[in-house]
Order: C-alpha cells, then sequence, then structure tokens
C-alpha cells in the first residue's frame, strides 16, 4: 500500500441526527439501590421462623408421645392409680 492512499484530506464524514425520541427525553439517573437488604433480612427472618416451627411441631410431638403424660389416657385409669397412690401402694408403670 503506497503513502499517498493513506489518509486523505477530505469533508469529514456526514452525522446522522439524533433520534427525536432521545433528544426528547430528560436524563434519567439510574435507579439508586436501597442502602440496607432487605432481602438479606426477609431470608434470615423466615428462616428463623422456619425453625422455630420445626422445634415447636417437634417439642408437641415429644410431649404427646410421653407415657407420662395425662392426654388421651383412660380417665378410669387414673381414678385407679390415684387411688392407688392413696392407699399407699406402688403405682403401676405401664410403657406404651
Amino acid at each position: 500500500m503506497p503513502i499517498d492512499e493513506g489518509i486523505q484530506p477530505g469533508p469529514p464524514p456526514a452525522k446522522s441526527a439524533p433520534k427525536k425520541r432521545e433528544a426528547d427525553e430528560p436524563l434519567r439517573h439510574p435507579t439508586p439501590r436501597s442502602p440496607f437488604p432487605l432481602t438479606a433480612v426477609l431470608v434470615v427472618a423466615i428462616g428463623i421462623l422456619v425453625l422455630l416451627l420445626v422445634f415447636s411441631v417437634g417439642f408437641n410431638v415429644w410431649f404427646i408421645m410421653r407415657s407420662e403424660h395425662r392426654f388421651g389416657r383412660n380417665p378410669e385409669v387414673i381414678r385407679t392409680e390415684g387411688a392407688r397412690a392413696q392407699a399407699g401402694g406402688p403405682p403401676r408403670t405401664a410403657r406404651r
């Protein structure tokens, strides 16, 4: 390539006019980010609530399944055990 064909003087290339839509719209700044990460706080709060729910359900199941509880037992058995305790006899221990 000879040196003559390099940069040639001449009129600058024609520029296209800016689109009317871009020229009429005011410049918009980007939406600012939140200074506090609410999403992370919500994830942690929901995790803690789920953990508490699991422990609560586990405790309730454990409490109901114990053999010492009085819920769901026959009232006759409870009266008989109470009478034996007042009479001084050994309490009947039945495991379920």
